[in-house]
């Protein structure tokens, strides 16, 4: 009988050593797997690639100077000769002589685009290249009293509109450089060119009163033509493609990983100020 027990007793001890040994290399395993690193599968390739939609304001009113009196000059004389053209209608014989406007010039407009950039480096790389597709709106606008005077000493005076449409639709190569590419913000500056067919169109609207001897006469009209047909008519030469020029400052911050907004400001065939959010893979 005491050998018996004695057996059992041996038995339970052994199978209490058993179950440790096993407990022991579970936790073991379990431990071992705790310590592995978790491995995110991403090709080294995809972490050289960005996605950015952006959105933009647009103006030329900073650099009016450069060409606001020749746009005022050809845009006003084109109404002076539509002014012109319907008072001799019923007064044949007078002649244009000298003339006043107070035209003001004013613009505005917008551009969108989606961009695809590619960092050679990785995410430790300052340098990286863009591909672009824009869609810009610009609208140049001027405004404001005309006056023209007739040979026989009587005079128009109208108040008058005159604008230009532009709808480029371009494709555009851009480099650019993050100063600190490891900060959450990092200023950058970016550079590019791109070409866009040149589309849109170019009217006038016009009203007020022809003043002569007889009764008061009003006078009013209005047109609208495409750049191709306002070539013709007006005797003028447009290229059919156009420069985008692009050369802008801006900050980049990360909002969480792999997602970071943009805003910079600068030249884009005028000024732009500029919003995107972009998604690094």
């Amino acid at each position: 009988m005491k050998i018996i027990k004695i057996r059992k007793k041996a038995l339970l001890v052994s199978g209490l050593v058993l179950l440790f040994s096993i407990c022991s290399v579970f936790a073991q395993t379990q431990e071992d797997q705790d310590k592995v690193p978790d491995i995110e599968f991403r090709s080294p390739w995809m972490e050289k690639f960005e996605v950015e939609f952006h959105y933009a304001g647009w103006s030329l009113n900073p650099l009016k100077g450069l060409f606001e009196d020749d746009l005022k000059k050809e845009l006003g004389k084109e109404i002076r000769k539509e002014i012109t053209k319907e008072i001799q209608a019923s007064h044949p014989y007078i002649v244009m002589t000298t003339e006043e406007n107070s035209l003001a010039f004013d613009s505005s407009g917008s551009n969108y685009g989606l961009e695809i950039r590619f960092y050679p480096q990785g995410k430790k790389g300052v340098f990286s290249l863009g591909l672009s597709f824009e869609k810009t709106h610009m609208r140049i606008v001027v405004d404001g009293p005309v006056r023209q005077n007739f040979s026989n000493n009587t005079y128009a005076r109208v108040d008058a509109h005159g604008y230009v449409d532009i709808s480029p639709l371009s494709t555009n190569l851009s480099f650019r450089w993050d100063f600190v590419p490891s900060w959450r913000i990092t200023p950058y500056f970016v550079f590019g060119l791109g070409i866009a067919s040149l589309n849109g169109e170019i009217g006038y609207d016009y009203i007020g009163t022809y003043e002569w001897a007889g009764p008061q006469e009003e006078v009013s009209d209005s047109d609208a033509k495409d750049l191709k047909t306002a070539e013709e008519d007006f005797e003028f030469n447009l290229p059919n493609i156009i420069p985008i020029i692009q050369a802008n400052l801006g900050v980049r911050a990360q909002i969480i990983p792999h997602l970071h907004l943009r805003l910079e400001a600068g030249i884009w065939d005028g000024i732009v100020f500029r919003g995107g959010i972009a998604y690094r893979f």
